[in-house]
């Protein structure tokens, strides 16, 4: 089975093929840890997670690669880097706390189901590698050195022009271009002797100077030094597109002087009232804001799920609202199936083989997850199936969704409750609806389902 992905610098479909035979090679942009997640991060991370579910349920090999940004180069403002702003609030050192939400963030990854990459790699502990590409970079005449500061010249690199990936330069560069030690204005720092930010704490010595490195070398040092000089996926969000990932584009292909990554895979962002979530905004929601309103992480994993990763998704309480129902009532049908008695699991092998294949076909197309929740929806409908096959199909599925399908905790009953599902059966025997009824809701406010047949109750757990 073939996958076709989007890649977003040619702006077509491509058949995923690796370059070593069998296994694949990923590098992903990791959190700049100076404040909490929020989701419209997190769901650049779903997506990163769902690629390497669906190419692992295909039987090839992976090695994902994550970068860690902290150090601190990003800013609120011209004067205030990001992490020593934090840093300044809560009263420590920008080292402890890019360790605290770089904590925070695989926490939040946890909750999420997002399986934790194969080489993580913080910056501040790449100096070196960033260092020694620079000074290739510098052997190759790609840099100059002005005002203290070391600059990429993006005149003298030809690649730079091919690059097609949905730039626009008015909007992209307007945060920088009043750099006035640039040539050019899409010039960008490979290394800051002279920095804008005063008071830095985060700095380290250097040919150039005592400093720190530029944002872009940090991804294309430790992507080389983990991966290698071909890399098949690089995943990120789309605000990534214009800047960072061009050049990063720009600087390793200079050095290589071939293509550099084969797919380029990008996140669509999560809109709150229309304008993108994010700490610039001051309009972003994290996982423990969700835990307030009384959902689960797994909901907004659903709902993620529930729209394409190359499709803008609105976040609002409602559509949270809407998801957490119908998740809910996902696992209803799932719980059904679980305390039914049919157990044969042969009897069906054509239906089972083609829900196998249409699952294939719709997740291995530019991993369509909305499509691939359908066909678990219709699979839990499916009159000819028997309990044993839908089962063996929802376990095979959710390996790569990761939706918590199937049980994993088995909960004991309270005798509380053991003695109010007594009493509402005594209630439906005397025909005593509102009583039922009754029971049956505050049972379900502690999510205990119940099914009725003529023989007895049962209930279920979600």
């Amino acid at each position: 089975m073939n996958v076709k992905i989007f890649n977003n610098i040619i702006k077509t479909y491509n058949i995923l093929k690796p370059t070593v035979k069998n296994f694949f090679s990923i590098y992903s942009c990791g959190p700049t840890v100076y404040k909490n997640p929020h989701l419209g991060n997190m769901r650049t991370y779903i997506l990163v997670d769902i690629l390497k579910k669906v190419i692992l349920f295909l039987n090839f090999r992976i090695k994902h690669v994550m970068n860690i940004t902290d150090v601190g180069h990003l800013t609120f403002s011209k004067t205030v880097d990001k992490v020593n702003s934090s840093a300044n609030l809560l009263r420590c050192s920008p080292w402890n706390i890019s360790r605290l939400y770089e904590k925070i963030f695989f926490e939040n990854s946890y909750v999420l189901n997002i399986d934790k990459p194969s080489v993580v790699c913080r910056a501040t502990e790449h100096i070196v590698s960033m260092q020694n590409m620079i000074n290739v970079l510098k052997d190759k005449e790609y840099s100059y050195c002005k005002n203290g500061n070391t600059y990429f010249d993006t005149n003298l690199a030809s690649v730079y022009t091919k690059l097609n990936m949905n730039c626009n330069k008015e909007n992209s560069y307007s945060r920088v271009i009043t750099d006035r030690s640039k040539k050019n204005p899409e010039d960008f720092v490979l290394w800051f002797s002279n920095s804008k930010f005063k008071g830095q704490i985060m700095k380290w010595n250097s040919p150039w100077g005592i400093g720190f490195p530029g944002w872009h070398i940090e991804c294309s040092a430790m992507a080389l030094q983990y991966l290698g000089n071909k890399i098949d996926i690089h995943i990120g969000g789309v605000d990534h597109i214009p800047i960072h990932h061009k050049n990063e584009i720009l600087q390793s292909e200079s050095i290589l002087k071939s293509q550099w990554v084969k797919h380029w895979v990008h996140s669509e962002f999560l809109l709150v009232n229309d304008k993108k979530m994010g700490k610039s905004n001051n309009n972003f929601i994290t996982i423990n804001d969700i835990l307030k309103k009384g959902f689960r992480p797994i909901h907004f994993r659903y709902m993620c799920l529930n729209t394409h990763y190359r499709s803008k998704l609105l976040f609002n309480w409602d559509k949270m609202s809407e998801s957490k129902v119908a998740y809910n009532h996902l696992l209803y049908l799932i719980k059904k199936l679980l305390i039914s008695n049919q157990s044969e699991l042969h009897a069906n092998e054509n239906i089972v083989d083609q829900y196998k294949k249409m699952f294939q076909k719709v997740i291995s197309f530019d991993f369509n997850t909305p499509k691939s929740i359908e066909l678990i929806w219709k699979l839990c409908k499916d009159k000819i199936l028997n309990t044993g096959e839908k089962i063996s199909l929802l376990r095979t599925f959710d390996l790569v969704l990761s939706l918590d399908l199937m049980p994993k905790v088995t909960r004991v009953l309270s005798k509380e409750n053991t003695l109010l599902i007594s009493e509402r059966e005594k209630a439906r025997k005397n025909k005593n609806w509102s009583v039922s009824d009754k029971i049956r809701k505050r049972l379900r406010s502690e999510n205990i389902f119940l099914e009725d047949n003529k023989n007895a109750t049962k209930y279920f757990f979600l």
